[in-house]
């Protein structure tokens, strides 16, 4: 078998994104001899620390968009107002 995705074109290069090659075609990226693969072990740890920091960031993003819209009010109201 052949790498079909390597890690430099595993995802674009921002902040915070992981990026890995798995030794696998696409066929069979997601289908591992067991639990002990290698192929397994990077998976499954991507998967729970994903898992165990969304909740704090799922908070995090419903305080920055209530904030963004009460922003967006405001200036709605200040233009309806005549106050820029």
């Amino acid at each position: 078998m052949h790498q079909i995705v390597t890690e430099g074109s595993a995802a674009p290069i921002f902040d915070n994104t992981e990026r890995a090659g798995l030794g696998y075609d696409h066929r069979n990226m997601c289908r591992f001899a067991s639990r002990t693969a290698p192929g397994y072990r990077l998976v499954m740890a991507a998967i729970l620390r994903y898992s165990r920091g969304a909740p704090a960031a799922i908070s995090q993003r419903w305080t920055d968009q209530r904030s963004i819209l009460d922003s967006l009010r405001q200036q709605e109201a200040r233009e309806l107002q005549g106050i820029m």
